[in-house]
């Protein structure tokens, strides 16, 4: 092997013109590669390339200098690919030497190739230097991060070391100790050789280190919830978190119930802070009152009128069935004469305990007699998050009371058993982890966060219960919980290494053959039924849910601790923790020193225009861009305390969950709505600056759960859904028919087929405005009861304006900062606003034959499919909709059409392709029965194709073309249609007129009053102090705007006119910030209001003009620039800048880069670029 390796050493030595940031990602690249190979060769688990590096150091002994070296190599490359870091000479001679050493220690062969040019000196010096400020450790944290390099299951010796090195603690590697309470680690450590946080660790005389507790890669956080459950009245059940992980949710009464009396509580709570607040103002404020909602001032009659009871009645009768319409409407339990009676009932008993409970003061009962000091609620947080590093774990607290001398925890259970004395296992463990999250976030607090009571609130205790239970601190139950926490990171982290459904079914285990004896009661008959299910499923569909398994485990590992490998990597959520704020700021993901200027997180639900409980801050004047958009879901964290200059992290208080209201303009202002009832003024007043950062979702065990609900399916649906089985012809069909290419024969086959048709829908052929229209009209008129999704809500807000412009009855699923404002009346919320009751409630939705929304947000409405049964879905941006999320929704319908295109952008996938491809055990069946190949495509494309190969009956593909000029068709139509495409309309052929245009200034302005197709080649500027920025093209970019605004003159719309796509948010800011100045210089207000975005941004959009700057300096660019298919035969990001265009393209690069890639270099040539050429 070493042959190979240094074949490509000497290929990168003696390519000529290369810069540093070309070659230390190559380098960088066959560091992976050599260590890869060789953990591969020792069966040893590769996580990442730092862990690598100790691994292979450790076990073969290499000198420190050179481990140092190639931990600086990575960490150059690094910088390189995520923040622009042009990369030095010798950081390139002294990273090669490094690899070819690396190779002679592996195989004995030396390297003789030639050495790059630049000089090796202060290697070690620099290398020390970069990992020392990689992550400074103080010397006395009570936390050590170590990585694993040795687990020796015979001796049980643990070997470990630093992966910061710091004062005062060991410089090599050393022996770890395991606490008796995590021996079952061990195991764990071998297999994975993972990152450890070593809790309070304490040298031993024979100079071993022995912690008080062990956390297993503590970047990955696992919900306090989840380990709470594995803690049973018979003892801890580390297993039963992974059960759960498999079993599908069901919506249930006491579910339902849970969720209401939690509203109760935060009502309550929030209206007798409110009543609180007012009592302390004087009588003249009391008086007057501004009513947010309309901006008037009321006045009350008598100040006392204001301290008033919360009036649950009201609340029934005006928020009770419209916060829950389609579960109250839904589950069976109230739908009898009594049911909706005896659930106000029960609400009203558990209410009154709440109440009783709050004016007490949440006081638990003292067997000591001891009187406790009663909570204020003015100092109440309710629902608080928090994240902990530290241990692995987050959670959202019920109530959180803050005060000078500590933190009390009230956690809500609304139990139809309530315990005679102590807690259910299972709410003190959720409590006592609780506690542990805020001694981790408060920690800098000192004892304050130790201090303070835990307690359980029953709202199903009787009067002679006490409906608090205190709950003492247990550091054996502590231990053991957080031991289960290991050991479902460990299990999922194996998942994600598995490489073969063999090592996955052994992971799976516990899942496939519980030991059922050992399960709580209540989860046995869940537990048994699945396992039947997975034991009833023949091979193929074993080996694709196996397959499926460690796919969703890969992606659940990426998002939550990223991958520093990959250019523009966000370092997954662990990212909020572990990248620094430049990262961020490259990244566009972070919005720093905003100040606090309103605060409405009490207000009513009809504030701001029905936007309810908010918060408004001010960013500061010339503040970093960021990526975000209205309707994100964000994290907000405090960053500094009044009076103080320290930073905080979003580890060093609690975070809370917003989402963008309104898109960020130049006025400042950020709207933010808030889930939170009531933020405690003690935590908005106490801090001066805040940041947001894009928050991460974790919906991955819901797939693990979705391929459980599939296989209980019966086993022809099974069939016919992955595709074993063909559709059913319709009847008539005529095996001689020519394909289906124009609108009306689609439709027509469509609605006619029997089982599913895909429609493949290129660019600017109609598939939304003609043909989901056409089939929405017909559907009507059949009397059909349809969903209709997409995967964005962009691509939802079309369906609804089809559905308007054809004047058809529908009910938007999904949230309302997600919906357009324009069609946010058709929310379910305010469809029901005014029924009456809850008969009138069940008519309208059960009446209504179109249910409209994302994928996800209707997969998050099980209770829809309890309500009504539809006859078919209709899935519009199919091809961006993976197999998991796909089969789940499909699976609820006996009938589906999918509409997609799968040579434009595909599904959003984090692993790389090598990773995502079936195991190669497995390949062969799954490619032979089902067509399946790759994970990483999406469930459109693989029925297309199967369709395409054996159903004729069941696929079509649009072929005429409405959107493009003929001559900008053919830039794609040959290349990645295959000459499918037709343009019928007679202006896609009329040359370009532009007679009365003003006279252009330069050759630049020529060109683009007469040509369509325009490429400039363009170079790397001086003052391009980033890889992601380019001065030259982004004053191309605006000059050639403002000369399109003038061309068109009145007629000049930013919303219609023109488009710009940057390959980067950076190389859009710098396109905006040009586009302002020149606003302003030549008096053209339109250029402020052109959009300027990234690929992604555009897909579905079209202007007349579209102007792409693609700002690639460096190959290793290339990398996220292009997005072939499985095939290599399209490249999907370019098919979509291309394809966006009307009448004219201009294209803006460096062409001597972009002809590596091979669909660029054809499109060079269809330019008319062959050698370099200047404007």
């Amino acid at each position: 092997m070493s042959e190979t390796y240094y074949a490509r050493l000497a290929a990168l030595a003696s390519a000529p013109a290369a810069t540093p940031a070309d070659q230390l990602p190559k380098l960088r690249q066959l560091l992976e590669k050599v260590l890869r190979d060789e953990c591969k060769r020792r069966e040893a688990p590769f996580a990442d390339l730092s862990q690598a590096i100790g691994l292979v150091a450790y076990d073969h002994n290499l000198p420190p200098l050179l481990r140092r070296q190639l931990q600086n190599l990575r960490l150059v490359a690094n910088l390189v690919l995520h923040e622009s870091y042009p990369g030095k000479a010798a950081e390139v001679a002294t990273g090669f030497v490094a690899v070819a050493e690396l190779v002679r220690h592996l195989s004995g062969a030396a390297y003789t190739g030639p050495l790059p040019a630049g000089a090796v000196a202060s290697a070690e010096e620099q290398a020390i230097a970069l990992l020392e400020a990689e992550a400074p450790v103080p010397a006395a944290s009570p936390v050590w991060r170590v990585q694993v390099l040795h687990a020796d299951l015979g001796t049980g010796q643990l070997t470990a070391e630093l992966c910061v090195p710091a004062d005062n603690r060991p410089s090599g590697p050393f022996t770890v100790d395991l606490p008796a309470a995590y021996d079952n680690l061990l195991p764990l450590a071998a297999a994975l050789h993972p990152v450890l946080h070593l809790v309070n660790p304490v040298a031993q005389p024979n100079g071993h280190i022995r912690p008080r507790r062990v956390v297993l890669e503590p970047d990955y956080l696992v919900s306090v919830t989840t380990i709470a459950e594995c803690a049973q009245a018979g003892g801890t059940l580390p297993d039963w978190a992974l059960l759960k992980a498999f079993q599908p949710d069901e919506t249930s009464r006491p579910l339902v119930v849970g969720n209401l009396v939690n509203m109760l509580l935060d009502e309550e709570v929030s209206h007798a802070a409110r009543q609180d607040e007012w009592a302390s103002l004087p009588p003249a404020a009391v008086l007057a009152e501004v009513d947010e909602a309309t901006g008037k001032i009321e006045f009350a009659e008598e100040p006392v009128s204001r301290a008033t009871e919360f009036d649950l009645e009201g609340f029934f009768k005006k928020r009770l069935f419209r916060s829950n319409p389609l579960t109250i409407s839904a589950l069976p339990e109230f739908q009898t004469r009594n049911g909706v009676p005896e659930l106000l009932n029960d609400l009203r008993r558990q209410y009154q305990t709440l109440r009783n409970t709050r004016v007490q003061g949440f006081i638990a009962g003292s067997r000591t007699g001891y009187q406790q000091q009663p909570l204020r609620v003015a100092d109440c947080f309710l629902e608080p998050a928090f994240l902990s590093a530290t241990y692995g774990l987050q959670g959202r607290l019920d109530l959180l009371h803050e005060s000078p001398t500590g933190y009390d925890i009230v956690e809500l259970k609304s139990s139809t058993k309530v315990p005679h004395a102590e807690p259910w296992s299972n709410h003190a463990a959720q409590a006592q982890l609780y506690r542990l999250l805020l001694e981790s976030v408060f920690g800098a607090d000192g004892e304050t966060a130790g201090r303070g009571r835990t307690s359980i609130l029953y709202s199903n205790a009787t009067l002679d219960q006490s409906a608090v239970r205190r709950v003492d601190q247990d550091a054996e139950l502590v231990d053991r919980l957080l031991m289960a926490r290991n050991q479902l990171v460990g299990t999922e982290l194996q998942l994600a290494r598995a490489t073969t459904p063999a090592q996955v079914e052994k992971l799976l285990s516990p899942v496939l053959h519980p030991n059922l004896t050992a399960l709580p009661s209540f989860g046995r008959t869940k537990a048994e039924k699945i396992a039947n299910a997975w034991a009833a499923a023949d091979p193929v569909e074993r080996a694709y849910c196996l397959e499926m398994t460690r796919f969703v485990a890969r992606e659940m590992r990426l998002t939550l601790l990223g991958d520093d490998s990959r250019p523009g990597d966000g370092g997954g959520q662990a990212g909020l923790w572990r990248l620094p704020a430049a990262r961020k700021q490259q990244n566009f993901s972070l919005l720093d020193e905003l100040e606090l200027l309103e605060d409405h997180s009490s207000a009513d639900d009809t504030a701001r225009d029905g936007l309810g409980p908010h918060l408004i801050f001010r960013r500061p004047v010339g503040g970093k861009e960021v990526n975000f958009r209205a309707g994100d879901t964000l994290i907000l964290y405090p960053r500094r305390k009044h009076g103080q200059d320290h930073q905080l992290s979003v580890l060093d208080a609690q975070v809370v969950k917003v989402t963008l209201a309104e898109d960020l303009t130049a006025d400042g202002l950020v709207v933010l709505s808030v889930r939170n009832r009531r933020l405690a003024p003690r935590y908005l007043a106490g801090h001066s600056h805040w940041a947001l950062e894009p928050d991460t979702y974790d919906t991955f065990r819901r797939e693990w759960a979705g391929l459980s609900a599939f296989l209980g399916l019966a086993p022809e649906r099974r069939q016919r859904l992955m595709a074993r089985t063909g559709p059913r012809p319709p009847e008539g069909w005529d095996a001689a028919a020519p394909p289906a290419i124009t609108a009306p024969e689609v439709v027509r086959r469509a609605l006619a087929a029997p089982d599913w048709f895909v429609l493949c829908g290129p660019p600017g052929t109609g598939k939304t405005r003609a043909v989901l229209r056409e089939l929405a009209e017909r559907l009507y008129k059949d009397d059909k009861q349809a969903l209709l999704a997409a995967y964005t809500n962009r691509a939802v807000d079309e369906i609804c304006e089809q559905l308007v412009a054809a004047n058809l009855p529908f009910i938007r699923v999904g949230s309302r900062l997600g919906t357009s404002a324009q069609y946010r009346p058709y929310l379910l919320d305010n469809m029901i606003r005014d029924c009456p009751n809850r008969q009138t409630v069940r008519a309208r939705l059960t009446g209504c034959p179109f249910y409209v929304g994302t994928v996800a947000s209707l997969l998050g409405k099980p209770e829809l499919f309890l309500l009504k049964q539809f006859d078919l879905a209709v899935v519009d941006e199919a091809s961006q909709v993976l197999e998991g999320p796909m089969l789940a929704l499909l699976a609820k319908v006996p009938k589906f059409i999918l509409i997609g295109d799968h040579r434009q952008l595909p599904a959003v996938v984090t692993q790389e392709p090598e990773a995502s491809a079936i195991a190669p055990e497995a390949a062969g069946l799954l490619r032979q029965e089902l067509g399946l190949s790759n994970l990483r495509n999406s469930y459109f494309e693989r029925l297309f194709k199967r369709a395409e190969a054996h159903w004729p009956h069941a696929h079509g593909t649009l072929a005429d073309h409405y959107r493009m000029h003929s001559e900008l068709v053919a830039l794609v139509n040959d290349d990645f249609y295959e000459g499918l495409l037709r343009c019928p309309m007679l202006w896609q052929h009329e040359p370009l007129s532009r007679l009365t245009w003003p006279a252009p200034a330069d050759a630049f302005q020529q060109r683009i009053q007469n040509q369509r197709l325009i490429f400039v080649p363009t170079r790397r500027q001086p003052e391009d102090l980033s890889m992601k920025e380019s001065a030259q093209e982004a004053e191309l970019a605006a000059r050639a705007a403002a000369y399109v605004a003038q061309g068109y003159g009145r007629n000049f719309n930013p919303e219609s006119t023109l488009g710009i796509i940057a390959s980067y948010r950076n190389q859009a800011a710098r396109i905006r910030a040009r586009l302002a100045q020149l606003a302003i210089e030549l008096d053209l207000p339109g250029l402020l209001h052109i959009s300027v975005d990234t690929v992604e941004r555009y897909q579905g959009s079209q202007r007349e003009v579209i102007i792409v700057s693609f700002c690639c300096h460096q190959e290793h660019q290339l990398e996220l620039m292009v997005s072939p298919d499985e095939t290599g035969q399209v490249d999907r990001k370019l098919n979509v800048a291309l394809t966006r265009a009307r009448q004219q393209l201009i294209l803006l690069g460096n062409e001597e880069i972009l002809r590596r890639a091979p669909h660029h270099a054809a499109l060079l040539l269809r330019c008319g670029i062959g050698t370099s050429t200047t404007i």
